[in-house]
């Protein structure tokens, strides 16, 4: 099964984000190649790998002069109507009326023309792409992904996966020709036991019955299928805790694919479960080397660094971090969870300026960045820190008024008035005296 690289510019997160999670839920793996407008971004991709299929999104001429040395012709553009076509026949282009979902049905007939899989499964690729849009999938793995858990969100999201499963597999259009369906309901299955998992709640779905699906599926696979090794790893690793066989089947898919979320998993298992702090940071940074944009894998590179005692290296990474994030926050596009990651490393920084450095202004520097985002995420509940169209705003507002109560900004206004204090600054001492 191939894969997909989908080269954007960060300012398309959002819109990227709805191509993307399909593709991963039918058993398509999709690499990201994510640009920044304002800067050089090196990526390891093989520009050359005939298993890798090419997708473009240019929304204006900027992003098409940069991604110029990067385009092969060979690829599907997706080109809104303000930008000259000079790419051949496989181009979709749309304009701000263009729903998603017809978008994402013109890029699956331009894959079913040139590739046999996509032919096969054509039809039922195009009703797998009307139930993902119907029952919103795309806000649903976003929210049991990307999301504090907790039991309103479980009510909220989770039913959406049982309904998706039932509608595919009692669809009688579903031929049945090709594998898409059945991948698409063993993820969502693995999905859905994955929440449950986080919530410390009874998975809903038999786990040796998905792995029994997926086996017949790698029975009927012809050639190596990535997503399915990962998927299987993902089971093993955070559904039955069998870190030895995730790993035996993570590496699987690194002996042959430059695959950023395979290292990462990697650097997961070997950091919080196995302690092996120098190997997981080897895997990180292969992860990072791979996707120079990949947050989490930077934050952990960090943490790794700092248990080893590089405190110094640790810094260029989190402030490494902190840049990347903060620019999604410019965009509106930071979830819940990267605002608690943002968040802690404020906080982490604060206490290695402080304690290793000694600078006590740039240990209130970081202080204070923290209780700014703290009250951004205050202020209408997140509403200005994430503006994906379809999400459910009272899901939104649930759950930055948890992560605001979670995360009292008392503590940290009480450490820079004590810090002003130290320093004599009284008109620091002042402004953060009115909070004690």
């Amino acid at each position: 099964m191939k894969d997909i690289r989908l080269t954007y510019f960060n300012t398309e997160i959002c819109f990227s984000t709805y191509f993307l999670i399909f593709f991963r839920m039918i058993g398509i793996y999709v690499h990201e190649r994510v640009f920044r407008v304002d800067e050089e971004d090196k990526y390891v991709y093989d520009k050359e790998n005939e298993d890798i299929i090419n997708i473009f999104i240019i929304r204006d001429k900027l992003e098409q002069e940069k991604l110029y040395p990067y385009v092969r012709i060979e690829g599907i553009f997706l080109i809104s109507e303000t930008v000259e076509n000079i790419y051949g026949e496989k181009v979709v282009i749309y304009n701000e009326e263009s729903s998603k979902l017809w978008i994402l049905k013109k890029i699956i007939g331009c894959l079913a023309e040139d590739y046999e899989e996509f032919n096969r499964g054509l039809s039922d690729l195009l009703l797998l792409a009307h139930i993902y849009d119907n029952n919103l999938l795309m806000e649903t793995f976003l929210g049991t992904r990307f999301f504090i858990p907790d039991i309103v969100s479980y009510k909220k999201f989770c039913p959406r996966y049982i309904r998706s499963i039932r509608r595919i597999a009692n669809n009688q259009e579903i031929k049945g020709d090709s594998l898409f369906a059945d991948f698409a309901m063993a993820y969502l299955a693995y999905e859905y036991n994955y929440y449950c998992k986080r919530l410390e709640k009874v998975f809903l779905y038999d786990v040796d019955s998905i792995l029994d699906l997926i086996q017949e599926l790698q029975a009927q696979a012809d050639g190596r299928w990535d997503s399915l090794v990962l998927l299987i790893a993902q089971i093993n690793g955070d559904l039955l805790e069998k870190y030895d066989d995730a790993l035996r089947y993570y590496l699987l898919v690194t002996d042959h694919s430059y695959n950023a979320f395979a290292w990462y998993k990697i650097g997961y298992i070997y950091k919080n479960h196995i302690g092996d702090y120098k190997r997981a940071f080897n895997c990180f940074n292969n992860a990072v080397k791979i996707n120079p944009l990949y947050y989490r894998a930077i934050y952990h590179m960090g943490s790794c660094q700092y248990t080893l005692r590089e405190e110094h290296r640790a810094r260029v990474t989190f402030l490494k971090f902190i840049s990347i994030l903060s620019n999604k926050a410019q965009e509106n596009v930071l979830r819940p969870m990267e605002v608690e990651y943002l968040y802690k490393t404020y906080l982490f920084l604060a206490r290695m300026e402080y304690r290793i450095y000694g600078d006590i202004y740039r240990s209130i520097h970081w202080c204070r960045k923290a209780e700014k985002l703290w009250l951004r995420a205050d202020a209408d509940r997140g509403r200005n820190l994430i503006e994906h169209v379809k999400y459910n705003k009272k899901i939104i507002k649930e759950q930055f008024a948890q992560w605001v109560a979670a995360n009292d900004v008392s503590p940290i206004r009480e450490r820079i008035y004590s810090l002003y204090k130290s320093v004599e600054d009284e008109e620091g001492v002042q402004e953060y005296k009115k909070y004690l």
